[in-house]
């Protein structure tokens, strides 16, 4: 993969994290709180870890995760993806 690629994804997968963050702070929840609420209402909980890894911009967010952290926020998801 060229450079100018992994750049655009980083700051992509970077752009995502902010706002799940953004999005998460305004609610006044924690990551741990997110990971009680998707424990709570799925199968597979989504790990108060693994979301600070993504809110840093790590590790990139699959579609699934990124609708179990919506949730657990109340909001759409394409308000993360969009913002």
């Amino acid at each position: 993969m060229n450079k100018q690629i992994d750049k655009k994804l980083l700051d992509e997968r970077k752009r995502i994290g902010k706002m799940i963050a953004e999005f998460r702070a305004k609610k006044g929840l924690s990551q741990m709180d997110i990971e009680s609420i998707t424990e709570k209402n799925y199968s597979k909980k989504v790990r108060g870890s693994h979301l600070a890894r993504i809110e840093l911009g790590y590790t990139g967010v699959e579609i699934e995760t990124l609708k179990k952290i919506a949730d657990a926020l109340n909001c759409d998801i394409a308000l993360i993806e969009r913002n």
